[in-house]
């Protein structure tokens, strides 16, 4: 039976992954599987597995014919019922509504005043039901490579529009007597009590323990629990379910209540704790588990924990199967399957700091694959910090925001010790937290692997328990060093690759270039982007925004592997273009920063060097060069100070792959002619074209003289400054020259060996 419950699992999750991406890798995966249960199984259990697979590959075509939207963009009014509760943030909200016809729909809007957002969150709760006056807008697509997909992300909730709304009106509560938003209710009274009471500091972590929000957490608290991969902590799981099913279970038995009413009033209890708690696939995956243990074990039905997650995988699966793409859930259901399926090897060391150490050690290393396919990095000091931690939250932590919270709603002054204990502890802890991360390689950047090198990983790792649970050890520890030799060829990828990109990222309206030349010769950075920033009041600032050096620029080269670039050039000092700097130091060393020599002084004021370690900061000007052997980097300009920080811009001529490229910066059209006159010669493939193809850049004259075969735009989608600017595009097109702009294609990447190379774009 465990074995066929396995198989069962295992078959549902590669018939939905099978007919969601429908390739070639898909399929070869597919036929290995296949091989493999006619091979070890024989034919009867390949029959059977591929009846389960043809059930669940039934399911999800329905699901995908489903998963439509009958709604038109053009449409403006429309009658929603909120879902859930609205998640207000600074000056906007954003929550999770349904219309008339049944189609679900995320809500956005921006308050007007402070007024406003205090009537909003006053007075509008789940199970409201409004007439709406908005716009429907597509979610983005990922526009660079390995940035988070949004509407995919969207799609996978059935969700196919974002409303942006003008005007909320007739809004009155029509489902009172509806469960479930009463709970939802509940939820966000409880969230808005912990804002209320517990400070700045543990309010979020008493959010994330108790009601499954993370939200309120501090980015810079959030970053320091995912470098030390321990971030698990902070999400509601088999932990929290434990510990709450555990007492309330001893609590019944101690007031005279039998076993088998206690398992009756925790199969009510359990699902009413999923929807307080978000309903997030780590809760749903826990309480199910013990919803499905307890059912059985009302009936006498004897079952392991290995069968139980298998049955609750094959349920969740049928129920939903877009939830096998959430990261969460893959986590969830691999780590918690790997201790179970792990529990004789565990067994055999009877010493509780070598169990810790293992249980620690198995997580870490089976969840290896899916981290390094969505985050591109692991934490080393995770195995010896989650042996310290996870035992300290168990006991201590979430005990201690259980009892402030519980004393908190029922007599408040007498909560005010308790709030004061649990937020010194947290402070601590997070000091501790703090130093940590700035040990060396606390955590590792492998950047994003090939298929091949995913599947290989998974399938060394399997063996390694395989042959651990049988006792082999030589094989086992012959699977490990393959492990870690594939990890070390991740590692060093760059190093041994003949293949090099120059890639020009979408960071909106500004400029970020990333050139990676073949066996590590260099890896340089162009500008990193940035937005403007404008004076807000303590009402509007958002808990966490969207920066472009540490939301597009940072996963970009994470995913590339890269730790440390060899130069990162800051062409001149506007914050469409060093905006995002001091976020992609944080992660991201450099040896040396590039610097217009015209302009030092605005570069600092705009704090550009905050979070520069090792770095050597140097100014440049014309004649500045370098060579790594067979490519070849000349700075044209500036060739003098000068007021306007645009004539400022460094201006880099590279022959790399045997051609010829100019990176202009923001030079406008004086700043052209005095190239064109230092340098009649001057001659160039590929034009990075000047200041976003403004109507000030990119002059007939220039573009005849350098005789360019393709030309790069980099500005933002509707733009507030008409860029780029039909002048500037016509002058190109009367010179024959192909256009690449990011505003259309997203991130526009030229893949080279040797002396050729290909074009490629993020959007079709």
């Amino acid at each position: 039976m465990k074995v066929n419950l396995v198989l069962s699992a295992v078959s549902a999750a590669a018939a939905v992954t099978a007919f969601s991406l429908w390739n070639g890798k898909a399929l070869c995966i597919l036929a290995v599987y296949l091989s493999f249960l006619f091979i070890m199984k024989g034919p009867a259990s390949l029959f059977i597995q591929l009846c389960v697979m043809s059930v669940f590959g039934m399911i999800y075509v329905f699901q995908a014919d489903m998963n439509v939207t009958h709604l038109k963009r053009e449409q403006p009014h429309f009658n929603i019922v909120f879902t859930n509760v609205p998640e207000v943030d600074g000056n906007s909200m954003q929550t999770i509504a349904q219309t008339d016809s049944g189609e679900k729909l995320l809500l956005k809007k921006k308050f007007d005043d402070l007024e406003d957002k205090r009537h909003f969150e006053d007075n509008y709760l789940a199970g409201m039901e409004c007439r709406i006056t908005g716009i429907l807008k597509k979610p983005d697509s990922s526009r660079n490579p390995n940035s988070f997909n949004y509407q995919k992300y969207l799609h996978n909730r059935k969700i196919h529009w974002i409303l942006k709304v003008q005007k909320l009106e007739s809004c009155k509560i029509e489902h009172q007597n509806n469960f479930i938003y009463k709970l939802i209710n509940i939820r966000y009274k409880g969230l808005k009590l912990i804002k209320k009471q517990f400070s700045e500091e543990s309010r979020g972590i008493a959010s994330a323990l108790l009601f499954g929000e993370a939200g309120f957490i501090h980015e810079e608290m959030l970053r320091s629990y995912q470098v030390l991969g321990i971030v698990h902590l902070l999400s509601i799981s088999g932990l929290h379910v434990t510990i709450l099913a555990g007492g309330i279970f001893l609590l019944g038995i101690r007031c005279g209540f039998t076993r088998k009413k206690m398992q009756g009033i925790l199969l009510v209890i359990l699902p009413l704790y999923a929807v307080l708690t978000g309903l997030s696939p780590p809760v749903i995956r826990a309480c199910g588990m013990a919803v499905i243990y307890l059912c059985l074990q009302i009936f006498n039905v004897r079952i392991s924990g290995a069968q139980t997650i298998c049955i609750a995988n094959i349920c969740y699966t049928a129920l939903n199967p877009y939830i096998l793409f959430d990261p969460g859930f893959q986590l969830s259901f691999t780590v918690t399957s790997s201790l179970l399926f792990s529990s004789q090897i565990i067994s055999r060391y009877p010493n509780y700091l070598i169990q810790s150490f293992l249980i620690s050690f198995i997580c870490t290393i089976c969840s290896l694959p899916i981290m390094l396919f969505h985050f591109f990095e692991i934490s080393s000091a995770g195995i010896l910090v989650n042996m310290v931690f996870v035992p300290l939250y168990s006991f201590i932590i979430l005990p201690l925001a259980i009892l402030s919270f519980s004393v908190l709603i029922i007599h408040a002054p007498a909560a005010e010790i308790l709030i004061n204990f649990f937020h010194l502890i947290l402070q601590f802890l997070y000091g501790i937290l703090d130093q940590l991360t700035e040990v060396p390689f606390s955590s590792i950047v492998f950047g994003k692997p090939p298929f091949i090198v995913l599947i290989m990983l998974t399938g060394f790792i399997l063996g390694v328990f395989y042959y651990w649970e049988a006792k082999m050890l030589k094989n086992a520890k012959v699977l490990g060093l393959l492990i870690g030799m594939l990890l070390c060829y991740q590692y060093f990828a760059e190093y041994i690759t003949p293949f090099g990109e120059v890639t020009f990222l979408d960071v909106g309206q500004g400029d970020s270039i990333f050139i990676q030349l073949p066996f590590g010769r260099g890896t340089y950075l162009i500008d990193t982007g940035g937005q403007l920033e404008f004076n807000q009041e303590k009402w509007e600032m958002k808990s966490s925004t969207f920066e472009v050096g540490e939301d597009i620029v940072t996963p970009f080269l994470k995913g590339k592997g890269i730790t440390r670039l060899d130069k990162l050039i800051l062409t001149h000092p506007d914050m469409d273009h060093i905006g995002g700097a001091a976020n992609v130091l944080k992660d991201i060393e450099a040896d040396q920063i590039m610097i217009s020599q015209a302009v030092i002084k605005e570069y600092l004021e705009k704090e550009v060097f905050t979070n520069v370690k090792n770095s050597i900061v140097v100014p440049v000007r014309q004649g500045h060069y370098w060579t790594t052997g067979e490519e070849r980097f000349v700075i044209l300009n500036p060739q003098k100070t000068s007021k306007d920080s645009n004539e400022a811009s460094i201006v880099l001529l590279a022959q790399i792959a045997d051609k010829k490229w100019l990176f202009m910066g923001d030079l406008g059209e004086e700043g052209e002619a005095r190239i064109a006159k230092k340098y009649p010669a001057l001659r160039a493939d590929f034009l990075k074209a000047g200041h976003h193809g403004s109507k000030n850049s990119t002059s007939d004259l220039f573009v005849g003289q350098i005789k360019p075969k393709y030309a790069i735009i980099s500005a933002g989608r509707s733009n507030r400054y008409g860029h780029p600017n039909q002048e500037a595009l016509d002058v190109l097109e009367a010179h024959n020259v192909f256009i690449y702009r990011t505003d259309k294609a997203g991130a526009v990447s030229f893949r080279f060996s040797k002396r050729e190379g290909t074009f490629s774009q993020m959007l079709p």
